[in-house]
């Protein structure tokens, strides 16, 4: 039998691939659906080691809100922010929304096939309502686009803390997975993090420099890092072996 796990431990480095492209709970306060997103086909693999860290997570009671964050861009942050809303959603079973924040380079439009707005930075000034996408196939599981661009992001932020509207979200959704900016690319990103409970660091293997990781370490904050995603590494364990540890 295994020892206990310390509440905030670093996370086993999990095997992430992202080069290769799955009861009925909806908040009653969305407002504008559109339809859905259209299906996004992930590695099994992928799904199970974003279920791993998920499940690898300590949260407080309520709602769980987990930051995908990078050191830089182009590490597959995106990628794992979608595998991780689609596993947790899967198995909570709960609302579970994933908020695009990287107002700089938006993806989710492309990604999904879904209009770039409305989306956050509308709703935040007031210049649209809320508009949350359900994800493809499931029922439970919505998107929401960072919304116009050119919009000042560290406004959006500020507005979004200040005026307690990610506790709108909190209260509808008991899983809020965040695509936070790369911290070290963008000058908001500090501000962006600041929106969630506990934050986890995506690198490529190979790629992302080991004092990049040290310096977003030192910008997050030991305390609310709650463990690196190392993207890219192939694991010659099987993958039977694998799902027993």
């Amino acid at each position: 039998m295994s020892a206990e796990r310390p509440t905030y431990r670093p996370l086993r480095l999990a095997e992430v691939f992202v080069d290769r492209p799955r009861s009925e709970l909806t908040p009653a306060f969305v407002p504008r659906t559109r339809g859905r997103t259209r299906s996004i086909g992930l590695p099994e693999d992928f799904v199970d080691c974003c279920r791993q860290a998920f499940h690898s997570l300590q949260f407080d009671e309520g709602s769980r809100v987990l930051g995908i964050t990078s050191a830089l861009f182009r590490d597959g942050k995106t990628s794992v922010a979608v595998g991780m809303t689609l596993a947790s959603a899967v198995d909570t079973g709960e609302p579970t929304l994933l908020i695009e924040c990287d107002l700089e380079q938006p993806a989710f439009s492309r990604i999904f096939g879904i209009e770039q707005r409305p989306g956050l930075s509308d709703w935040v000034d007031g210049s649209d309502v809320m508009r949350c996408i359900r994800m493809a196939p499931l029922d439970n599981a919505f998107v929401m686009t960072a919304g116009s661009v050119g919009a000042d992001p560290a406004r959006v932020f500020y507005q979004l803390s200040r005026n307690h509207l990610l506790d709108e979200l909190r209260n509808q959704y008991r899983n809020i997975i965040i695509d936070l900016p790369p911290m070290l690319s963008v000058a908001y990103s500090r501000l962006a993090c600041q929106l969630s409970d506990r934050i986890l660091l995506v690198a490529r293997h190979g790629v992302t420099p080991m004092r990049d990781l040290q310096a977003v370490t030192q910008m997050v904050g030991k305390e609310r890092l709650s463990g690196v995603v190392l993207n890219g590494y192939a694991s010659r364990v099987p993958r039977w072996l694998r799902r027993l540890s």
